[in-house]
């Protein structure tokens, strides 16, 4: 049996091309699109793994007398990403379609940067707690669970401020006008 965290890798592989379109003006809607694709097949590989896997009740970081499970953190940063992804591509589909470019406001483009920046930052999150979660040791040193920790609030923080920057463009369809 492969190891599950191989198909995280190839994965990873994939999205940095997407990146690399994400960041290329002219094809940037590509990388938006291929983003999409690539945030559901993350988002069903972990759903997949997180129920298959029989100890994953297990794999919780212990502070104190507080555990916190890993899988949660996964989940939550794979479906509010997909979603986030969604409305994003929704969103400037339409206005791709409309100008035949990714034409905004400089406050529109500084929240497109924004959220360019977080979904790399998120995706590069979600995979680095998924290599924690399938090498997971319950003896994590104090450095270590400060750092998974930091993961987990980066996850969650930057997956919200991600969803809420999408819902915000996903306005943009009701508010541009063809005057």
């Amino acid at each position: 049996m492969c190891a599950p965290w191989v198909k995280y890798w190839l994965l990873m592989i994939l999205f940095i091309l997407s990146f690399m379109c994400l960041y290329t003006p002219g094809i940037d809607i590509y990388g938006f699109g291929s983003f999409f694709v690539l945030q559901t097949i993350l988002a069903m590989f972990v759903f997949i793994d997180l129920t298959q896997d029989e100890s994953g009740a297990l794999k919780v970081l212990q502070m104190g007398s507080v555990g916190i499970p890993f899988a949660w953190f996964l989940a939550w940063g794979a479906v509010v990403e997909f979603v986030a992804a969604f409305f994003m591509i929704l969103s400037l589909n339409f206005v791709y379609k409309k100008f035949y470019s990714l034409q905004m406001s400089s406050e529109n483009h500084w929240r497109l940067d924004f959220v360019k920046h977080t979904f790399v930052a998120v995706t590069v999150l979600v995979f680095i707690l998924a290599m924690f979660y399938w090498n997971y040791n319950a003896n994590f040193s104090g450095t270590s669970k400060m750092i998974i920790l930091a993961i987990m609030v980066g996850i969650a923080g930057l997956s919200t401020a991600d969803l809420i920057y999408a819902n915000r463009f996903l306005q943009l369809i009701n508010t541009t006008t063809d005057g």
